[in-house]
């Protein structure tokens, strides 16, 4: 019997993370050094756009298992030969400067998907924002935040 990713009527979005709750991420083979470790240089769809629908994608492993980060309901695409990778919520960087001075911070934010209820996405804001409000970081923050969250990410 296969079992179903959560849709979103069967998740609570506002329950909050808990730092070592694990965000999972689906990873191709070709992001992956000779170590099998996710290279920085070779992470695709990572990106920070004006939204923060368009940040990085992972799934909360409070609804779901890291099969589900696989499913076609979630992934929305073949993901034959790809694997899952977590990292834990306190793992996330913080404290990136820009070239400005500004430093941002990055955290989970819950924004499920109708068939996939666990979808959530790490945003960023800057680091003064109590309101953690989305703000889409520099190149060079992007930068240094791949380097980070790749390093973080260990393989399931």
């Amino acid at each position: 019997m296969t079992v179903l990713p959560l849709k979103a009527s069967e998740v609570d979005a506002t329950a909050p993370f808990t730092p070592e709750e694990l965000l999972y991420r689906r990873v191709e083979r070709s992001e992956l050094n000779s170590k099998g470790e996710v290279d920085p240089t070779r992470i695709n769809a990572i990106s920070f756009k004006k939204d923060v629908e368009s940040a990085p994608s992972v799934m909360r492993s409070r609804y779901s298992t890291p099969a589900d980060v696989l499913h076609v309901l979630c992934a929305e695409r073949d993901t034959t030969n790809w694997l899952v990778f977590s990292a834990r919520v306190d793992g996330l960087p913080s404290g990136l400067k820009s070239g400005d001075g500004r430093s941002f911070d990055f955290f989970p934010k819950h924004v499920p998907l109708e068939d996939c209820g666990a979808h959530s996405v790490v945003a960023s804001a800057q680091s003064d924002d109590v309101s953690k409000a989305y703000a889409k970081p520099s190149d060079g923050v992007v930068n240094a935040f791949k380097a980070k969250f790749a390093t973080s990410l260990k393989r399931v």
